[in-house]
């Protein structure tokens, strides 16, 4: 009888090594879960669109910004201006407020008159924008000079030398 004890104790599992094992297992499963849930939350995190590498030629279809000079003609400022961009998803809207750079000082009456139609060529092309045309420097270049070159179209007094962002936000 001695015997069989002996051999029912060898043959039983021990007890403290089945514990062991579903403690290893529950603390895999949480660390894999863990891991999943960080990687998920990375992913949300970080899965803004990327921007394009700057371009180094110029379009050759864009006027050339004039150069900087030493003097700054009179400013006109505008109101802040807030639209929202192109994009597909439409989730990104454009903050700007710029100042106008003229080449006379009698054109501000003449700015004053066409404020409307001013502040509506502008809006119509930074609608027209989606966040890729005017996240790199050249874009914001091309974003100047095609606003010179519309308002400049309808101004019969002077022009507009160059256009000067004092805000320019992106959300």
């Amino acid at each position: 009888m001695a015997v069989e004890d002996k051999e029912e104790k060898e043959s039983a599992p021990p007890e403290g090594g089945g514990k062991k094992s579903k403690k290893l297992i529950i603390i895999l499963i949480i660390v894999l879960l863990v891991l999943l849930l960080g990687g998920a939350a990375a992913y949300f995190f970080l899965r803004s669109p990327a921007t394009p590498p700057p371009q180094q030629t110029s379009d050759p279809g864009t006027p050339q910004q004039i150069e900087d000079s030493a003097e700054i003609g009179t400013m006109y400022p505008l109101e802040t201006f807030i639209v929202n961009l192109s994009d597909p998803l439409g989730k990104r809207y454009l903050r700007v407020t710029m100042q106008l750079e003229m080449d006379n000082s009698r054109l501000a009456r003449e700015l004053d008159r066409r404020q409307p139609q001013l502040r509506d060529a502008i809006l119509t092309i930074l609608a027209s924008k989606k966040f890729d045309d005017i996240s790199t420097q050249q874009g914001k270049t091309r974003l100047r000079n095609e606003i010179v070159s519309r308002t400049n179209a309808f101004l019969t007094s002077g022009s507009i030398r160059r256009v000067f962002f004092t805000e320019f936000v992106v959300q």
